[in-house]
């Protein structure tokens, strides 16, 4: 697996996905640990919001700009086409 750390880690949706998430999952662990957690309704909101973001930071791709996919990845044909597959493809075109 290939990810581009550098360029992850200063990615906005990333951390933005990545702290919701660690809170939703904080939430569901405290719990185990006797504590509770209870805003009442707003929590439902709250975590609903989380979770919007935590999809964010996974569905966003940090590499290209905006939410848009590169060109690479949307002219992929199936998941195991490589990105000089795609390339050569175009070439031959």
């Amino acid at each position: 697996m290939n990810i581009n750390w550098k360029i992850r880690l200063k990615s906005l949706p990333f951390w933005a996905g990545m702290l919701s998430a660690l809170v939703v999952f904080g939430q569901s662990v405290v719990p185990l640990f006797g504590l509770t957690i209870d805003f009442g309704p707003i929590q439902d909101a709250f975590n609903a919001v989380l979770m919007l973001l935590a999809a964010w930071g996974v569905l966003v791709d940090p590499t290209t700009p905006k939410t848009a996919d590169s060109g690479v990845s949307l002219a992929k044909m199936s998941i195991q086409e490589t990105a000089k597959d795609v390339l050569e493809n175009k070439e031959e075109k």
